[in-house]
């Protein structure tokens, strides 16, 4: 018998990995970072952000059976999408 998405995952997992995209997220966010790239850290940003919501997603519905969230597919498309557009300014303006 197959096992579920939800299935796959132990919680203390998901958390964990919640906590080392944080991690990165506030890296990406250091101060001391100013002066490095935005677009190559906002995609780190926004991927992060995609990640973060399928952890909860799997998360939530693991825990509680269902999702609270809304729309956590437009969310997650919306945040990719940026993440694809600063990544791919970020290209055009390393190569000339």
């Amino acid at each position: 018998m197959e096992k579920k998405t939800i299935d796959k995952f132990a919680i203390e997992s998901l958390n964990n990995i919640q906590d080392v995209l944080h991690k990165i997220q506030y890296e990406a966010f250091d101060p001391d970072h100013r002066n490095d790239d935005r677009l190559l850290l906002d995609t780190v940003d926004h991927l992060c952000r995609v990640a973060n919501m399928l952890a909860d997603v799997i998360r939530e519905e693991k825990a509680k059976g269902f999702i609270e969230n809304n729309n956590p597919q437009k969310y997650v498309e919306n945040k990719l999408l940026i993440a694809q557009r600063s990544f791919n300014d970020y290209l055009k303006s390393t190569r000339g």
